[in-house]
């Protein structure tokens, strides 16, 4: 349910209405972990079948994450309207891969900025729709290269790993200094 699921699903009915994207498709990815995400799966298969729209949403489940490379480099957009707060490892993912993303999550306002277009400040059916429509028109635009460098030396495993060291380093520096130990 925090992955706002349902949104991208009403989205979706308004995208296939827009001329030339009636074959648009959504595919929607992961697994059932709660009894509540499999109460919420239901409910989003009736909201397919109450929109139409059994042959242009897929809810595929679970997958392997050595496939999920080749889904985000296949894939024309990876939406993300989730509010957790937290930056989402799958934008993440689909930045590194190449692939545009369209999200609302505020913890990515920043570093996606350079982007405004995969930006969606209020998360709407119209304002998700057009936004959608524009990436698969081809009227919104960005080129793979750019969007791994918004990940690459910032994002990237080892950057990351270089600035935990760094934060450790400090800490134990503040440490001994409150201490009054010497290096």
């Amino acid at each position: 349910r925090r992955k706002n699921v349902a949104l991208l699903i009403v989205a979706m009915a308004r995208v296939v209405r827009e001329p030339g994207l009636q074959r648009a498709r959504l595919r929607i990815v992961g697994p059932e972990l709660t009894t509540d995400d499999a109460r919420y799966a239901t409910e989003l298969k009736d909201l397919i079948a109450r929109l139409g729209l059994a042959h242009t949403v897929e809810m595929t489940g679970a997958m392997l994450q050595s496939e999920t490379a080749g889904l985000y480099r296949t894939a024309a957009l990876h939406l993300n309207v989730s509010n957790t707060g937290s930056m989402d490892k799958t934008v993440m993912e689909a930045l590194a891969c190449g692939c545009p993303v369209l999200t609302s999550n505020e913890a990515l306002f920043e570093t996606l900025a350079a982007f405004p277009a995969m930006l969606i400040r209020a998360p709407a059916p119209d304002t998700l729709a057009a936004g959608i429509a524009g990436w698969l028109a081809g009227r919104t635009r960005a080129e793979p290269a750019a969007l791994r460098a918004l990940v690459e030396h910032r994002h990237d495993l080892d950057s990351y790993a270089d600035r935990i060291i760094d934060q450790l380093a400090s800490l134990v520096a503040e440490q001994r200094a409150g201490h009054g130990e010497s290096s």
